[in-house]
Formats: structure tokens, C-alpha cells, sequence
């Protein structure tokens, strides 16, 4: 499924072409999620401290003819950001080969999440979580948060101190408290983005956090916090987004942290196997220790 290379991206590629007036323009835009930039021209520039025609020359350097150009792009990507499930039934393709047809979309999407992800990102990505000296927290929105529950659940059996920030006794901003510069956060936010979770991320920045971001092709605004952004396409078919591909490259990013711990993990996994191992079920339903005793 085809779409313009969304605006985020434009940016993060031009960044090292930007000057310094532009760069703060950019980052502008990248902080408010890009709705700063349908502002008037006089608007941005005063936002960002610097003159006008360097917004002019920005809009330039990411290929638009004009201003107007460039604000044309920005509804179009806010108005897929805001895609909802019920807008896209009408949009819903139907047929008699609804499985092939579905199918194929699925492994494209995966496929091109794949071939666009950059192996230096997520050896950085590995790098971090792999660092003994972080403590490692994971979260995401409604639906990203099963992603971070995998990711965690995989982590906590490679390496100590793996945490979750969710929604429990505690709020997930309460619990942002324990987090500090010894401290990785890695978050999942995908369109409709959720504020509390951009919260979060602000916080936890401020308190000095290492930041993951793993978002759609439209960067949530955790982008513009984050040390690692690592991004996956969500549209396909079917009226729901699909999670499968940022779950096919959080799978490769647990790869990737397999091999930085070597023995490290192995240790551990085998610490953990010889906890599964200590009780086994009896026919009888009770638990036998290894040693033979029998819990009621």
C-alpha cells in the first residue's frame, strides 16, 4: 500500500543537510506533532525563534514547491493519523478472495516494515537494553502495550531488572518517578496517539531516561524524545491497523539483544529453567519437589 514518505522521516533524513536556524524549525515541528506547522509562516518562525524565510527554505530542502505545498501534506498525514477503524468499513475492499487478498496485503506490509528498518538502529536499540547499568522499563498504548508485554516477558528471561509501567495500584505517570539516567524506557505508540503515553515519555526524558520509540510511519510525537526510533507500517486491508509488523521488529530487536548477552542471557535462561524445574505435577494433582516431597 503505497503513501508519501511521511513528514517525520523527511525531517530525521534532511537533518544532517539542515542548518541551525532550520534544525530549530524542525524540531518545532517534530515536537507538536507537526501541527505547528499549519500555522502561518510568521507564526512558525516566531515559535522557533528565527526568521521567516528559513521556514520558506525548510519547506524547500524536504522537496515542496511552496509553503502551501508543504501545509497541503501536513492535513493530508494528520488526516491519516486520525484514521479510526469505523471511518475505514466503507473503505474496506470486498471480494470472493477475501483470504488471498487479505494475505498478501499482510506479508507486503510486514515484508516493507522489514526492508526499511536500519540494522544500525536496532544494534543501538540491542546495545541499550543490553547494558547492565540500565534498568529497563517497556509500555504502550491501547493495543501497542501487547507488544511491550511480549517484549517484556522475552527480556525478563535474558536480564535482571526488566519492569513494566502500566495502568495498576499506581498510575503509569506516578510509577515514571523510578525512573532516572540510569534508566531505559522503551515505549509503543501508534496512531491515534495517546496522550498519557507522551506524557510519560516527556517525563521520563526530563528525568534523564534513554528512550526507545517504536511508532508508525507517521512518528507519534514520543519521536521527538527518543534516542532509538524504530517505525512500522500499521495499514493494510483490513479497517483495524495490524501489529504484526512491529511485532516481526520487536522480534528482531530480541534477537539482536540474544546475541550482545550471550553467556550473560544464557545464565539467566538457565537460572529461570532451573526454577520451572524445582516443582512438577503429580498424577495425583499435587506438587513434587525435585527432591521428592510432596506440597499439598
Amino acid at each position: 500500500m503505497s503513501m508519501a514518505v511521511p513528514i517525520g522521516k523527511q525531517l530525521r533524513q534532511a537533518a544532517p543537510n539542515l542548518g541551525p536556524a532550520e534544525a530549530k524549525v524542525a524540531r518545532v515541528l517534530i515536537a507538536s506533532g507537526l501541527v505547528a506547522g499549519l500555522e502561518t509562516v510568521a507564526a512558525l518562525s516566531e515559535r522557533a525563534g528565527v526568521s521567516g524565510p528559513t521556514v520558506l527554505r525548510l519547506a524547500g530542502k524536504l522537496g515542496y514547491a511552496s509553503f502551501p505545498d508543504f501545509q497541503r501534506r501536513i492535513r493530508a498525514e494528520l488526516e491519516e493519523r486520525r484514521t479510526s477503524p469505523l471511518s475505514l468499513f466503507d473503505k474496506a475492499e470486498a471480494g470472493s478472495s477475501a483470504f488471498a487478498r487479505n494475505s498478501e496485503a499482510l506479508s507486503g506490509i510486514v515484508a516493507a516494515s522489514l526492508a526499511k528498518a536500519s540494522e544500525t538502529d536496532i544494534d543501538r536499540a540491542a546495545a541499550l537494553i543490553s547494558d547492565p547499568r540500565r534498568a529497563v522499563y517497556t509500555t504502550g498504548g491501547r493495543f501497542s502495550r501487547l507488544i511491550a508485554d511480549m517484549l517484556f516477558l522475552h527480556l525478563d528471561q535474558l536480564r535482571p531488572s526488566v519492569y513494566r509501567l502500566q495502568e495498576d495500584l499506581q498510575s503509569r505517570q506516578d510509577q515514571v518517578l523510578r525512573l532516572d539516567k540510569r534508566s531505559l524506557l522503551i515505549v509503543f505508540d501508534v496512531r491515534r496517539y495517546e496522550a498519557r503515553t507522551v506524557e510519560i515519555v516527556d517525563i521520563a526524558k526530563r528525568r534523564g531516561a534513554a528512550i526507545i520509540a517504536f511508532t508508525d510511519p507517521w512518528a507519534s510525537p514520543i519521536a521527538s524524545h527518543a534516542d532509538v526510533v524504530l517505525s512500522a507500517d500499521v495499514q493494510w486491508t483490513s479497517v483495524f491497523d495490524s501489529i504484526v509488523p512491529m511485532t516481526a521488529l520487536c522480534e528482531l530487536v530480541i534477537a539482536a539483544v540474544v546475541e550482545k548477552l550471550g553467556d550473560r542471557g544464557k545464565t539467566r535462561m538457565a537460572e529461570l529453567e532451573s526454577l520451572r524445574t524445582d516443582y512438577e505435577w503429580t498424577s495425583g494433582g499435587k506438587q513434587r519437589r525435585s527432591n521428592g516431597a510432596e506440597d499439598g
